[in-house]
């Protein structure tokens, strides 16, 4: 199905295939490896999480380096870089917010009709193109990453520019809206550091430090 081009086809079956052996290590191991290089980065994403959970590592930052980097991969790594440099936003946040929109899955679609890498709603898709001057842009559009992940950036940049350009406040406010955003910064005196634990909304804190942990698990992976 992958190689005739039938890719949600194909995802479906892999992720079958990854339920069918959720108690095999092994097996998830090598299944992990394979998805990765197919670009089926969400089922291997799960896969390398269920091997750490079988072999008893409870703290998710821990465990070896490769399943790691199957769990926080890289993709579409030339198009993250582009889209950064354009809008000034740091490629380990570009893949922290893919990561918990998406997965990495690029025909995610929500029940809030939210699509691709970057789950974006249409209303946000359309205040985006008009922003960007997109011509002839379809919803469909969305599914495609070249086109997500430069979108996906140029929002991020327009909420750093309603607040503080600090990851933590940019995820509140592109997640909760920039005055709540604000609001909380407010309230913690400009404080980056305290900012988290004065966010009002339980959502919006989860997101928050969700995508944080994840920008720092990117940063050890990856920095240099």
């Amino acid at each position: 199905l992958w190689r005739l081009g039938l890719e949600r086809d194909a995802h479906s079956e892999f992720e079958v295939l990854r339920q069918e052996r959720w108690q095999e290590p092994w097996a998830l191991a090598q299944l992990a490896y394979e998805l990765h290089d197919r670009g089926l980065y969400d089922v291997a994403i799960r896969s390398a999480r269920q091997v750490l959970d079988l072999a008893g590592v409870s703290d998710s930052t821990q465990g070896p380096r490769l399943l790691q980097r199957l769990r926080f991969p890289t993709p579409f790594l030339g198009l993250v870089q582009t889209a950064g440099a354009e809008f000034n936003q740091h490629p380990f946040a570009l893949y922290s917010k893919m990561r918990i929109e998406s997965f990495f899955w690029k025909y995610a679609f929500s029940s809030a009709e939210a699509r691709g890498l970057n789950q974006i709603i249409p209303t946000t898709a359309d205040q985006i193109v008009q922003a960007l001057g997109i011509e002839d842009f379809t919803l469909d559009d969305l599914y495609r990453p070249s086109q997500s992940i430069r979108m996906g950036a140029y929002y991020l940049q327009f909420v750093a520019t309603q607040v503080q350009p600090d990851t933590a406040v940019v995820m509140a406010g592109y997640y909760a809206g920039p005055g709540n955003a604000q609001r909380w910064l407010d309230l913690a005196d400009g404080d980056p550091d305290l900012f988290v634990e004065v966010i009002r909304l339980p959502d919006a804190k989860g997101y928050v430090t969700t995508t944080f942990n994840f920008f720092e698990m990117y940063n050890r992976l990856y920095g240099r």
